[in-house]
């Protein structure tokens, strides 16, 4: 029982996460091969507990022999007494107390409030969107759209197009993103589905003004089929994917096509002068690269600094950053980026955190994803530095970042392409 004791022992230290807490010995943990996959170390009390309970009965019941039977009764049934006193306690106490679900009741399932015939669809697109299962992205669920979309499922035998599964991969949670993500490409998904059905749209309403605003283009335009409270349905056929792809491409030819654009080599801008500072990072020759031959790609656990532009005569007080982010590399959408605004003695005057997963807007077939960010310009700034800094994970982490872009919030940019149209850091493509 020794051997026993002290492997539970050293198991309850391990949830404890020693000694990795100490400093210094944390840099350790990227050698030490499975224990570093789990996600909470706490469950390695568990040994402990079972560990402790297997020894210490062991014990009592050896002692219980040196006693007077009464005594040894009275010990081993205290004993047996507390752990069941414990287990009652933990069973019969009802913090979070069941609620009642409407869905699974008789006359207020699915099917007996609507007269839907649910296979003329192929799964459930839940909205609010939600990709929970991989930290590497950042869309919770909000409000009762978990509750719906999961009922609806169980109801009508749906896939749901969402994820809440804890282990999943990075790029089965990017993929499905793209489904509910700014018009960009025709997602990659669609092109995995069995058949041609539409979706199911089930759309929450009891959200904010600007996670609604997220899903108008989705929603527009589609046939409602249903309304009670809150919960709509609506039917979102997979060519109307292919059609919003399209009207952003053309959106973007016909702003090209305006005879307001002044020419800004290697671009048409609508500013009369060049206030933007562009780098395609062509002269750092990599493999894997959003556009041409060059991207910047880093392998560190550290602060580093990825651009620096000098800024000369002012600009205006808001500014947009963008760049193109390799997303399907573990851990890169968890990098805090910084934006750093500095005087013209290298004082720094406001510092913008940028968490890539909370900035990520369009997302390509390839993997990469544009992250952009809008913010206030400090009057007296003359300098930016943006830096890359890996804070919640503090461990050895490659980026790949390609496409760099500060503009004024006020200023659009255009660039024709030899098939599509190239407008504020995306590269629109003709579908037709």
């Amino acid at each position: 029982f020794r051997a026993l004791f002290w492997t539970g022992l050293l198991a309850v230290l391990l949830s404890f996460a020693f000694p990795f807490t100490l400093p210094g010995i944390d840099q350790l943990l990227p050698y030490t091969g499975p224990f570093k996959q789990f996600r909470s170390v706490g469950r390695f009390a568990w040994v402990f507990y079972f560990a402790l309970n297997v020894v210490a009965f062991t014990r009592l019941y050896r002692l219980g022999e040196r006693l007077s039977p009464l005594r040894s009764g009275l010990l081993l049934g205290g004993a047996l007494a507390l752990l069941l006193y414990e287990s009652a306690s933990f069973t019969l106490q009802k913090k979070y107390p069941l609620q009642r679900v409407a869905m699974f009741h008789e006359g207020e399932r699915y099917g007996d409030v609507t007269d839907l015939d649910f296979s003329r669809f192929q799964a459930v697109l839940p909205m609010p969107f939600f990709v929970v299962g991989t930290d590497n992205y950042d869309l919770g669920p909000e409000g009762f759209i978990t509750q719906r979309a999961f009922s609806l499922s169980a109801e009508t035998g749906l896939p749901l197009t969402a994820m809440m599964l804890a282990r999943s991969s990075i790029s089965q949670g990017f993929y499905q993103w793209q489904l509910v993500n700014e018009p960009y490409r025709r997602p990659h998904l669609l092109t995995l589905y069995p058949n041609r059905k539409p979706l199911l749209g089930l759309y929450w309403a009891d959200i904010g003004e600007k996670r609604r605003r997220c899903y108008e283009h989705l929603i527009q335009g589609a046939p409602l089929l249903f309304e009670r409270g809150d919960m709509r349905l609506y039917e979102i056929t997979l060519e109307s994917y292919e059609q919003r792809v399209e009207e952003a491409f053309r959106q973007a030819q016909r702003r090209f096509q305006s005879d307001s654009l002044h020419q800004q080599p290697p671009f048409f801008s609508t500013a009369p002068r060049k206030s933007w500072f562009f780098d395609n990072l062509d002269d750092r020759p990599f493999a894997n690269t959003y556009s041409g031959p060059g991207a910047l790609h880093l392998c560190k656990s550290t602060d580093h600094l990825l651009w620096e532009v000098p800024l000369e005569g002012g600009t205006d007080s808001s500014a947009v950053l963008s760049f193109w982010l390799y997303a399907l590399e573990d851990r890169a959408t968890i990098t805090t980026f910084y934006l750093d605004q500095l005087d013209g003695t290298g004082n720094q005057l406001a510092r913008e955190a940028i968490l890539a997963r909370q900035a990520l807007t369009a997302l390509d077939n390839d993997g990469w994803g544009l992250v952009e960010k809008t913010f206030r310009v400090h009057p007296r700034t003359r300098r930016f530095q943006l830096r890359a800094r890996a804070e919640e994970h503090r461990l050895p982490f490659q980026l790949t970042v390609d496409e760099l872009l500060l503009r004024p919030a006020g200023v659009d940019l255009f660039r024709p392409l030899q098939n599509g149209i190239w407008m504020n850091n995306r590269h629109y493509r003709q579908t037709k």
